[in-house]
C-alpha cells in the first residue's frame, strides 16, 4: 500500500510540475506553486517538533501573508508520543495537518488533505534527520522550484 501511495503522489507531482513548466514557457506569471509536504512518520517524537519549527523558520509568505506550503503529518501508527506531538503542532501552526488513523487512511484521503499543486513525500523512516532537513531546505531555495530541477530523494 505504501508503495502505491508513493507512486501515485510521484505521478501527480510530475503532472503538476509539467503543468507549471508549460505555464512558464507560455509566459504566464511565474509564482512558486502551492506545495503540500507529506511527512510519513513512525516513532519520530524526538525529531518532529524540530522539523516543523525548521519549516516555519524557512517559510516565506505570499501576498496574503500565508505560507504557501502545507505540511501533512501522516502518522504510521506510532507507539510513542509522535501523534500527540503532531496534534499539538497542528494547533500551533496553521499550515500543519495530521492524519493519524492508519486503518481509515487511504490514498484518496491523503490526497484530499493535500491542498498543493505539488506534493513532496518525505518518508522519515528511510531518511536521516539531516536528509529530511536538506530536502526541505532544497525546496525553499530558489533552485528548488526551477522546472529544470527534478531531484529524486
Amino acid at each position: 500500500m505504501r508503495d502505491s501511495i508513493l507512486l501515485m503522489l510521484v505521478i501527480i507531482g510530475l503532472f503538476s510540475l509539467l503543468k507549471w513548466s508549460f505555464n512558464l514557457i507560455n509566459g504566464k506569471k511565474l509564482t512558486k506553486p502551492k506545495t503540500s509536504m507529506v511527512l510519513m512518520v513512525y516513532n519520530w517524537e524526538e525529531n518532529l517538533e524540530r522539523i516543523i519549527r525548521y519549516i516555519a523558520s524557512l517559510c516565506y509568505f505570499d501576498e496574503n501573508s500565508l505560507c504557501p506550503v502545507d505540511v501533512i503529518i501522516f502518522d504510521l501508527a506510532s507507539t510513542d508520543q509522535t501523534l500527540n506531538i503532531a496534534k499539538k503542532l497542528a494547533r500551533q501552526y496553521y499550515f500543519v495537518k495530521v492524519i493519524g488513523d492508519l486503518k481509515n487512511s487511504t490514498l484518496e484521503s491523503l490526497l484530499k488533505s493535500c491542498g498543493g499543486d505539488i506534493i513532496i513525500l518525505l518518508d522519515t523512516n528511510k531518511l536521516t534527520l539531516s536528509e529530511v532537513e536538506k530536502s526541505i531546505k532544497f525546496y525553499f531555495s530558489d533552485i528548488g522550484t526551477s522546472p529544470k530541477v527534478l531531484k529524486e530523494i
